[in-house]
């Protein structure tokens, strides 16, 4: 069944509020088809199983009851209304066009759709496995063969963004008055954007360009710049990344060794290092790092035991 053959809507509501979306397919690329060919050709996102074999369902059994009977043509009492949903889902299908689909999937004050077949649309074209979030995710994956076009999502993601990279400056003004914490971010930041470069080369890094790196880390995200600035962990964190990359502690996964000892997960390492009974080790773990690899500072030092 498609959206097409179906009657126009006739739910009223007061206090709607419009959302306007685009459904879009990602560009026909095929070697040897002329263009006009390829702008004219229309493709279908059909219905589909999901896990256990079952016509997916767009919406649950409550939302079903309130707005598939105006779908359907059949009153929730009736024997069969639940078996003429499951078929409708199963033959479900909508026709995108170069230029996309349109969709309203707005609310109104009681959470009821302004346009329950564009919704209903919406909601089963999230549900699809071809389906990506963004134009970005549908490119990077070749399974994935439509996305959304949301101008609105875009501009409050940007908008957020922007909010936090402001924060985020604010934050890494203070870096200026304490050197040895901006040393401690940016060993930690490495573990999870490694592209800025070895820990052994960043440290030997002047203080402005040390000051580049960290804004390149909040370009890309702010959010996890202002976590590790308030982290009250960071100089253990910045500590182990140094002695995995001397090779004086070696991960495995998610779990540190020192030797053949498991230290366990991150948190477990750090853990470890503020128990009292492994101050032996831990200074044998440190005397290592001073040897073979980049030591934190002595100021760190004194700023780690203030903050056991």
């Amino acid at each position: 069944m498609r959206f097409d053959s179906l009657p126009p809507t006739t739910l009223k509501q007061k206090n709607m509020i419009s959302r306007k979306i685009k459904l879009k397919r990602k560009e026909i690329v095929r070697f040897g088809l002329p263009p006009e060919l390829k702008q004219e050709k229309i493709c279908n996102l059909g219905g589909y199983n999901d896990s256990n074999g079952n016509p997916s369902r767009p919406f649950s059994y409550e939302e079903e009851d309130k707005w598939m009977p105006e779908i359907v043509g059949l009153k929730v009492s009736d024997p069969g209304f639940r078996s003429s949903v499951t078929h409708w889902y199963k033959n479900l299908t909508i026709k995108i066009k170069p230029d996309g689909v349109d969709l309203e999937i707005g609310l109104d004050s009681a959470g009821n759709p302004v346009n329950i077949e564009d919704y209903l649309k919406y909601q089963f074209a999230k549900q699809h496995p071809w389906t990506a979030k963004t134009k970005e995710e549908c490119m990077g994956a070749e399974h994935l063969q439509f996305y959304f076009e949301d101008p609105e999502a875009e501009n409050i993601s940007k908008g957020t963004k922007l909010e936090l990279t402001s924060k985020a400056y604010v934050e890494f003004a203070k870096l200026d008055e304490d050197e040895d914490k901006m040393d401690w971010v940016l060993r930690t930041v490495i573990s999870k954007f490694p592209e800025l470069g070895s820990l052994s080369e960043l440290t030997k890094l002047s203080i402005d360009k040390k000051k580049l790196k960290i804004a390149e880390v909040i370009q890309k995200d702010p959010a996890y710049f202002l976590e590790v600035m308030v982290d009250k962990d960071l100089i253990y964190k910045a500590e182990i990344a140094s002695m995995v990359e001397a090779g004086v502690l070696i991960k495995e996964g998610n779990k540190y060794l020192n030797g053949t000892e498991n230290l366990g997960s991150l948190d477990g390492t750090i853990a470890w290092m503020k128990d009292g009974n492994n101050s032996q080790d831990y200074a044998i773990l440190k005397a290592r790092l001073d040897q073979f690899g980049t030591p934190i500072t002595s100021k760190a030092g004194k700023s780690k035991k203030e903050t056991k």
